[in-house]
Formats: C-alpha cells, sequence, structure tokens
C-alpha cells in the first residue's frame, strides 16, 4: 500500500511534459499581392509585415552581408532587383526563416533579426517615437525668432554638449543657425566629420554641385 502511494505522489510530481509531448507552434510566412511578407509569430504574437525588396536588399548571407563590419556587400549590378519569392519555409529548430528567390538565391532570417525590423504600422510608430528622433515642433511666421537658435561654428566642433544641442534643433525645429565659421570651401566637410562617417557615393565623397551658364 506504501509502495503504491508512493509511486503516485512521485507521479504526479514529475513534469506532465515527460509524458505528453509539448507542441510549438511553427513559424510561417505568407506573401500578399502587393509583395509583402506577413510572418506569423510561433507565440501568436501580432504579425510582421515586410516588403519583399527590402528583404531581398537585406539578405543576411556571406555573399551579400559582411558580418565583421555589419554592412551590406551586395553587388547590384548582378543583383536582379525584380526578383520575385519561389518559396518561403519556416524552421521550427533555428526559429529562422528561409526565403527562395526565383533567382537560385537563398536568404535566411532569424525570428529576432525580423522582429527588430518588423514594418508593420504600430512597429514603424513606436520606432520613430521611440528611437529615431524626437517629436518635431511646428510653427508659425509670428513665432520664428521665438524657435530661432544660433550657435558658434567653434563651439559646435568642440564641445559635445553643444553638438548635441545643434542636432536636436534641426530634429524638433527645422532650422538653425551656425556663426563664425571659416571662409572656405570645407566648412560644410568639417561639420559633417563632426556629425559621422561620410559614406562614399559613386560621385566620390563631394562633388561639386554648379550651375551652367545658358
Amino acid at each position: 500500500m506504501f509502495a503504491r502511494q508512493f509511486k503516485i505522489n512521485f507521479l504526479r510530481n514529475l513534469p506532465i511534459s515527460r509524458y505528453y509531448p509539448t507542441y510549438k507552434r511553427l513559424l510561417s510566412a505568407s506573401l500578399t499581392e502587393g509583395n509583402v511578407v506577413v510572418v506569423q509569430q510561433p507565440n501568436g504574437g501580432e504579425p510582421l509585415q515586410f516588403p519583399s525588396v527590402w528583404l531581398r536588399d537585406n539578405c543576411q548571407c556571406s555573399e551579400c552581408f559582411h558580418d565583421n563590419t555589419k554592412s551590406r556587400q551586395a553587388n547590384w549590378k548582378r543583383v536582379n532587383v525584380e526578383s520575385r519569392i519561389r518559396s518561403i519555409n519556416g524552421s521550427h529548430e533555428n526559429n529562422a526563416l528561409t526565403i527562395d528567390w526565383q533567382d537560385d538565391h537563398k536568404s535566411t532570417f532569424t525570428l529576432a533579426w525580423l522582429q527588430d525590423r518588423d514594418f508593420a504600422p504600430t512597429n514603424r510608430k513606436r520606432y520613430i517615437e521611440e528611437v529615431y528622433k524626437p517629436t518635431y515642433q511646428l510653427w508659425a511666421k509670428s513665432e520664428f525668432q521665438n524657435v530661432l537658435r544660433t550657435f558658434e561654428f567653434k563651439d559646435v566642433m568642440t564641445q559635445d554638449k553643444v553638438l548635441l544641442e545643434w542636432l536636436e534643433s534641426l530634429a524638433i525645429q527645422g532650422f538653425s543657425i551656425i556663426k563664425n565659421s571659416p571662409h572656405n570651401i570645407t566648412v560644410v566637410r568639417q561639420l559633417a566629420d563632426r556629425i559621422g562617417y561620410i559614406k562614399r557615393t559613386t560621385y566620390g565623397i563631394r562633388s561639386k554641385v554648379q550651375r551652367q551658364r545658358t
């Protein structure tokens, strides 16, 4: 009697998963008529949305993305931007989505990567409000002098606090004035270097734009 009761109590305390298999919803996705990929999350959360051409542009394979520098390296002279999706498959093992393209390219995206970059309207609104930039301020002509902010070129170039204030004024009010900058053509380049890395384009780092006389 004691042995039977002990066995019953022992079985009651064991995790249910030892006796009943647990099922996890598979990561899946579908393609809408507007070439938007809609991803159904395994946890039943809100669907994730991505333009298919954006996923092709941001393919994470070693041919398209350099993991050490976290930058894209696809050669767009060889990439067919009109390539359509042939099939989409979700993986239960690594919680990832694999896309086969009609140009025989293959892209794999993890669920965590997709969640961070969701294009759904609610997530885009949250990203703009919380991550991207502060809320801009609307102003009328009569308020111009009240919202106008001026900065010294030297202070912007040497003081991080002033640099932040200048950038915030551009984001919130949309304009500002920098005074007492040097009288040479390198000023814009100096300001750009102060803000961040200048990306080289097919026209070089700096190109001259000049109106031709007619």
